[in-house]
């Protein structure tokens, strides 16, 4: 029998989408895996195929035979899942670039190395999200505009 979030997952990875096991999802990808549901794909970035799970054909299989209602209100679950990592991956792809003109404006100015720029613009951005963060969760409503900016981290 798959538990709920086995099946979410396996909902995912049926649409060709490669699961990573992390966070939440770590041991349900193990699970999947020692199962036979999933298997990992071996890449240059991947050598030991750990990282990228795809579905198998077994795990198509147990997937199809579950039709009940739970099922498809996780199926529901698992498209929010879905658009969700589809949104992070397109915002994170765009946050690297802004990353890098920084990095490199900052190294220019500074005359820093990359990393170093980028090691400390990377403290000051966590610190201001987990800022931002906290006060969404206390309902302090401040302007993406005007509050809340992010200052230079030190020594740039």
């Amino acid at each position: 029998m798959l538990t709920t979030d086995e099946m979410i997952v396996l909902s995912i990875a049926s649409n060709d989408v490669p699961m990573m096991p992390i966070g939440h999802w770590k041991e349900v990808c193990e699970s999947l895996v020692k199962k036979g549901l999933l298997l990992g794909k071996k890449s240059p970035q991947d050598p030991e195929g750990s990282h990228n799970l795809y579905i198998t054909l077994a795990g198509r299989k147990a997937l199809r035979e579950k039709t009940d209602e739970p099922y498809r209100r996780m199926l529901q679950t698992a498209g929010k899942v879905q658009q969700a990592q589809r949104k992070c991956i397109e915002n994170s792809g765009k946050v690297v670039e802004l990353l890098v003109e920084m990095a490199k404006l900052t190294g220019e100015v500074m005359g820093d190395s990359h990393e170093v720029a980028l090691d400390r613009w990377l403290g000051s951005i966590k610190s201001a999200a987990l800022k931002r963060l906290r006060d969404d969760d206390q309902g302090i409503s401040v302007s993406r505009t005007t509050g809340g900016q992010l200052q230079a981290p030190d020594g740039s």
